[in-house]
């Protein structure tokens, strides 16, 4: 009987326990389809996911701005240092804070600015979507920025550089050894085996 009540409850805790992680993946899914900072609640309402209107329109673009400038302050995030301070953090993270930050106020004022009638606020959305446009043009240039800084860097092949001398010479040798055999098989010029060069 002790064992049926321990499979019972064991299966039930199985249970709830996937639920709830269930839940809590879902609700962080929504959460970054819907909020333009994952940390800061919006007031945009839920139907703005998929409403084709406006003010729907213009929030779901600045939550991709809030996921792209996100992605970027990541990146750029500075690392703990063992026995140290942290470093500082860089221009890019810093800009790509800000540039969140500038989205999140826009989201605020867009969910306020849909409560009015569609004539009160038809003004106030074409300032709101230039603004938007704008942070769309601050954000693609971030982006660009973040990538030509965290590409990988590698070695100039045209540029004389401490390495290029050397390998350029080696080519010239290698070149210079291939004419040589070249010239030696056209002359019918074929090194005896059997003697050493040693």
């Amino acid at each position: 009987m002790n064992w049926a009540a321990l499979v019972v409850f064991g299966t039930l805790g199985v249970i709830v326990t996937a639920a709830c992680l269930a839940f809590l993946m879902v609700r962080h899914r929504f959460h970054r389809r819907h909020r333009v900072d994952l940390a800061i609640p919006t007031d945009a309402p839920v139907t703005w996911l998929a409403d084709p209107r406006v003010p729907a329109r213009l929030h779901r673009r600045l939550v991709r701005i809030g996921a792209a400038t996100t992605a970027v302050a990541d990146d750029h995030r500075p690392r703990p240092r063992r026995l140290r301070r942290a470093e500082e953090a860089d221009a890019i993270h810093e800009a790509a804070v800000a540039l969140r930050a500038r989205a999140v106020a826009a989201d605020n004022r867009l969910a306020r600015l849909a409560i009015l009638t569609p004539a009160s606020r038809r003004d106030g959305l074409r300032v709101l979507d230039q603004e938007v446009a704008q942070l769309e043009r601050a954000c693609a240039q971030l982006l660009d920025l973040d990538e030509t800084t965290t590409r990988p860097v590698s070695l100039p092949t045209d540029v004389d550089t401490a390495v290029d001398p050397v390998t350029r010479r080696i080519d010239h040798l290698a070149d210079a050894h291939r004419e040589l055999q070249q010239l030696d098989d056209t002359a019918g010029l074929v090194p005896d085996p059997t003697l050493r060069t040693d």
